[in-house]
């Protein structure tokens, strides 16, 4: 027990545990794999075999890496990837998104907010924050696309009281699905006609907002 991969080990199972529900066990998953195989191979070494240690530990990294295969895309997520991002663009700049930052490259903008820390930034008053409520007071955002709890309470409830949900799309990620809602200028709404294709999840008319 004095070997430190134990605790490598054994603390990376209980991290999985912890880490499990903010969706990125998969990529811890992946590191404890590779102490397991460590760990394997050095006690198989300590018996006195170092071809069977190094056989031990390439088969568990292997045999760990093809159970638990990292998560890609899939068709529909690309599809709907496509679609959003063709939403932004044909609506144009300004841009206001939380949890998809990517989206300010299609319509040529600078990242506005990174949706991990602006609640901290908004906390602690950082500087420039109060602009984000102005504009979104004054709806100068052409679109801004959230997902429920990307946003402060304030912050959404600023959101809601000047704009209107057109449409949601579920999206995919590495690590788990977001469903985003698509909102507009409230003045605007009625004439936003949304057309996503068969192969995007994305639907015109939303489900009703769960209270917080």
């Amino acid at each position: 027990l004095r070997d430190p991969t134990w605790a490598l080990c054994l603390g990376g199972a209980a991290g999985l545990l912890l880490l499990g529900k903010f969706g990125a066990w998969t990529s811890y998953l992946l590191l404890w794999v590779a102490a397991m195989g460590v760990l394997v191979g050095g006690l198989a070494r300590r018996a006195g075999s170092e071809t069977l240690s190094l056989g031990l530990m390439t088969a568990v990294i292997l045999t760990g890496l093809v159970r638990f295969q990292f998560p890609v895309p899939t068709a529909q997520d690309r599809a709907t990837a496509a679609y959003l991002s063709s939403v932004v663009r044909a609506r144009g700049a300004p841009l206001l998104s939380a949890k998809l930052e990517s989206l300010y490259v299609a319509v040529g903008q600078s990242e506005e907010i990174e949706g991990d820390g602006f609640p901290w930034l908004m906390r602690e008053h950082a500087p420039g924050i109060e602009h984000i409520f102005e504009r979104l007071v004054a709806e100068r955002y052409r679109t801004v696309l959230v997902h429920p709890y990307a946003l402060p309470l304030t912050a959404e409830r600023v959101l809601a009281a000047h704009y209107a949900v057109v449409g949601v799309c579920d999206i995919g990620f590495w690590h788990r699905s977001y469903r985003y809602s698509i909102w507009v200028p409230r003045g605007e709404a009625a004439s936003v006609e949304l057309t996503p294709p068969a192969g995007a999840a994305c639907a015109k008319s939303p489900p009703a907002a769960s209270p917080r």
